[in-house]
């Protein structure tokens, strides 16, 4: 074979490898998490199960021995077939009366959306402060604050639509490391000086021209902010009305 054929068919090789990656990743998207972990189990393939469903889905999706027939065959098992129900003329009545309320109560829905939105950002903030209170990034050499972002996004995607996650998002008072919702700013701070405090607060007075809610995670290693320093923080932070939650690690 010469090397023109060789190069050639390394090219068809590859396409074909492409070409069925694609399908498997494509076929991968309609597992949820749970699957993908079990199908990863079943076929050796090394993922975390602390992985967010994107990186599970490259990983599989790599896997030459995985095909789409052995996806589809796990998408088959967790399906589920609605059993048929006979109803009788009493519980027809039943339902075409109940039926009157719940158009009654969908009038009723529609008057209060503004507050089940208020509610759901309420949501948001809740599963944001319990992640932070609980979270402590992995420690890297010369770690840098984006190291904390990425792994904070990780976790927050697994409880909050990745859609509503973004990061190093601009804005009109500058650019936040976390926005969710659009509506909740989350700043990170790797901390070596009680110094950094000054310039942290008017970054989050900025913030709080934009934001409803903000959270500044400050991760402090060498322990630098002492008691006093964070008593005073806090106390300049309500002074000026700025609306932040403060979670001091470790």
């Amino acid at each position: 074979m010469s090397i023109f054929d060789k190069v050639i068919s390394f090219t068809q090789d590859k396409v074909k490898e492409n070409k069925e990656r694609a399908e498997k990743e494509k076929a991968l998207e309609n597992l949820t998490k749970e699957q993908l972990l079990e199908l990863a189990i079943d076929h050796g393939i090394s993922v975390s199960k602390n992985a967010s469903k994107e990186d599970m889905i490259l990983e599989c999706a790599k896997n030459k021995e995985l095909t789409v027939k052995d996806i589809m065959k796990k998408l088959k098992i967790k399906k589920v077939t609605k059993p048929q129900i006979a109803v009788s003329k009493k519980a027809i009545k039943k339902v075409q009366t109940e039926d009157v309320e719940v158009e009654q109560e969908i009038v009723r829905t529609e008057s209060i959306k503004t507050t089940i939105k208020s509610k759901k950002v309420s949501e948001y903030e809740e599963i944001i402060l319990k992640t932070l209170k609980i979270f402590t990034p992995i420690h890297k050499r010369d770690m840098k604050e984006r190291d904390i972002q990425d792994q904070l996004i990780s976790k927050l995607t697994v409880l909050i639509p990745p859609d509503k996650v973004n990061w190093e998002q601009r804005g009109k008072s500058g650019r936040a490391d976390i926005v969710v919702n659009d509506k909740i700013a989350i700043e990170l701070k790797l901390i070596n000086s009680p110094q950094q405090l000054v310039p942290l607060k008017a970054q989050l007075d900025e913030y709080n021209k934009e934001y409803k809610k903000i959270f500044c995670y400050m991760y402090d290693e060498r322990r630098s902010i002492k008691p006093q320093n964070f008593k005073e923080f806090e106390k300049d932070l309500k002074r000026y009305g700025i609306n932040a939650e403060i979670i001091l690690k470790p």
